[in-house]
């Protein structure tokens, strides 16, 4: 048996076409679409407030409210810092680079999320020094409603 023919066989039929699919499946989880939204922290509606007995239950009365970035007024990241995070993101081997939604907290603050059929995982992202930094994760089960 030929020994170097068969190391060439496996880079070829083995090797190779591992790679080229791990890196076709980074470049998708870069490009495809996400929801990016923008937070911005509001004054709790008084009818919803009245009701919640907000002094003895120690509710903050801020809410935070996620608008879609298209239509948004206030676009706090600008397109390309967003790409540079979802490269970040794509390209990391911390975290499944498949998110389903980005929330803009502040310039320096962003929240991934990635929920699957029994998890939501958030990823607190946090800017230092130029590059993205995951800071927090969190994992959380997912309660699916059924109407029955």
């Amino acid at each position: 048996m030929n020994i170097g023919r068969a190391q060439k066989r496996i880079i070829l039929y083995v090797i190779l076409p591992a790679a080229v699919l791990y890196i076709a499946l980074r470049f998708y989880a870069q490009f495809r679409h996400i929801d990016v939204f923008v937070a911005r922290l509001a004054p709790m509606p008084a009818e919803l407030a009245a009701g919640l007995h907000m002094e003895e239950h120690k509710i903050d009365p801020t809410v935070r409210i996620d608008s879609p970035y298209d239509p948004a007024t206030d676009k706090i990241l600008p397109p390309d810092e967003i790409r540079r995070l979802r490269t970040s993101i794509a390209w990391s081997s911390t975290m499944s680079p498949f998110i389903d939604s980005l929330t803009i907290l502040s310039p320096s603050n962003v929240l991934a999320r990635q929920t699957g059929s029994k998890y939501m995982r958030e990823y607190e992202f946090e800017k230092q020094g130029g590059h993205w930094v995951i800071v927090s994760a969190t994992r959380s089960p997912v309660h699916r409603y059924s109407p029955d």
